[in-house]
């Protein structure tokens, strides 16, 4: 009897912490708005101005017993001037104390409507409004017709989670310790879909389609930086990417969060299988999507984050036979791309901003990182984000010219290697390098190490 009762409180249990909900709530304009500025035509339906406007809506409350987890405004809008459009956010658990308001990115991805995007939440919160701005020059319109609200719910994790992430995440900073004494590079530990409670970690609905990747898009989710629960985070984009974009599954194939953890995003039979995923419009063939969980417009991905994704990308480069600092064309699904870097962001691809400015910054960086840890170049996690670094080469003299610049005058130390390895060049200096010559090279490929007290980077040059 006692064990009856155990297991039944232990299914019970289990049903709340892994309880998920959605729901949809279509509204009507008038019902809802209040014009703080501009002159606007409002029906139950549409929403019409000729001029620029502010449009606050009134608390929207969703019933979910602990809140939800996410929100996606959708609306069909259409617009004679060219990004006037704005939707902003505020959320509540009360009615009483708002949050600020923040901006919500359209999904461009997303086809189905024309306005669509995500806040994730942590969970408690019941209320929500939204702000629409809109800035027109003189004889243009904007209208907004079929306005919904896609809740999410995603659920909490349980304890018997939180440790698998953990070990997962410990694994995974033991193979980056050793990454330089590996003779392969093997997958890298990551939270499998039943590890992260996918809704549907083995879907009936669909087959995924087999690929062959031949590069690989960086995104970033365009949600928040901190949470307390990312696992929670990852399934509530699952649910917004099923439910709110019609999609079969989650649309990346891998996630990373800012502590380093990767997480499987859609459905494969094996991990020498490559899959279709939906992050690029006409680019979903031949590529493998990787996401770093959160917006780095301007905040810079976490060096945990980074160093997860050499070694996610050193994988799939090396089980592919992929050149992480070349180019060549991708055949997509509908459009061909050629001369793309075989490591590219979404904008590479998509009229879209993702991955965001800060992080699309940091894919060169990537690429070298990437290139390092496939041919066993030692990888330092800590980042040259201030240094400029310059190589010209000096074909006349069988040569190269190098500046190192903005180190704070910290002496600098540069090591030239062959490609077995042999040290050919080790010289020190005082400050920055302007223009420092080295020549008589024979042909063939070099690597550029450039160190400071704390700091080491490596870089190849081939000399033709």
């Amino acid at each position: 009897m006692k064990k009856i009762v155990f297991l039944f409180l232990t299914f019970f249990i289990s049903c709340a912490l892994f309880s998920q909900e959605y729901k949809r709530i279509d509204l009507k304009f008038n019902e809802i708005t209040n014009i703080t500025k501009g002159e606007i035509d409002i029906s139950a339906d549409s929403v019409v101005a000729k001029t620029s406007f502010l449009l606050e809506t009134k608390p929207i409350f969703c019933d979910f017993k602990n809140g939800f987890t996410g929100i996606a405004p959708l609306c069909d809008m259409f617009s004679t001037q060219k990004d006037s459009f704005f939707v902003y956010v505020s959320v509540s658990k009360d009615s009483s104390e708002w949050s600020a308001w923040e901006r919500i990115i359209s999904d461009k991805i997303a086809k189905k409507h024309h306005f669509v995007g995500l806040l994730t939440t942590e969970e408690g919160f019941h209320f929500v409004k939204f702000l629409w701005n809109a800035e027109l020059l003189p004889e243009n319109q904007v209208v907004i017709k079929n306005f919904s609200v896609d809740f999410f719910y995603s659920g909490k994790s349980s304890p018997q989670m939180i440790q698998q992430r953990e070990e997962v995440k410990k694994r995974l900073d033991e193979i980056k310790k050793n990454a330089s004494n590996q003779k392969s590079v093997p997958c890298p530990p990551f939270l499998t879909r039943e590890m992260w409670n996918c809704p549907e970690a083995f879907p009936t609905n669909y087959t995924p389609t087999q690929t062959q990747v031949s590069h690989i898009i960086i995104h970033h989710t365009e949600t928040r930086n901190s949470a307390s629960d990312w696992m929670q985070e990852v399934r509530t984009i699952w649910q917004f990417h099923v439910y709110t974009n019609g999609w079969s599954d989650i649309g990346y194939n891998f996630l990373i969060d800012p502590e380093g953890v990767i997480y499987e995003g859609r459905d494969r039979t094996s991990q020498f299988v490559d899959v279709v995923g939906a992050h690029a419009l006409t680019a979903n063939y031949h590529s493998m999507g990787i996401s770093f969980l959160g917006n780095y417009v301007s905040i810079i991905p976490t060096n945990d984050a980074l160093s997860s994704s050499y070694e996610l990308l050193g994988w799939k480069c090396f089980q592919r036979n992929i050149d992480p600092e070349g180019k060549s064309t991708l055949t997509g699904n509908s459009v061909t791309h050629t001369n793309l870097n075989h490591i590219a962001g979404h904008r590479n691809i998509n009229n879209t901003e993702c991955p965001g400015e800060a992080l699309y910054n940091f894919l060169p960086e990537i690429r070298t990182k990437t290139y390092n840890l496939i041919n066993g170049i030692p990888n330092e996690v800590e980042q040259f984000r201030n240094l400029e670094i310059e190589i010209l080469p000096l074909r006349d003299s069988n040569g190269f010219s190098l500046s190192v610049l903005n180190v704070k005058n910290l002496e600098i130390n540069i090591r030239i290697f062959d490609i077995s390895g042999r040290i050919l060049i080790s010289k020190s200096f005082s400050k920055s390098v302007e223009n420092q010559s080295f020549t008589n090279f024979s042909k063939g490929i070099f690597f550029i190490e450039i160190s400071t007290l704390k700091q080491k980077i490596v870089k190849k040059w081939v000399n033709f």
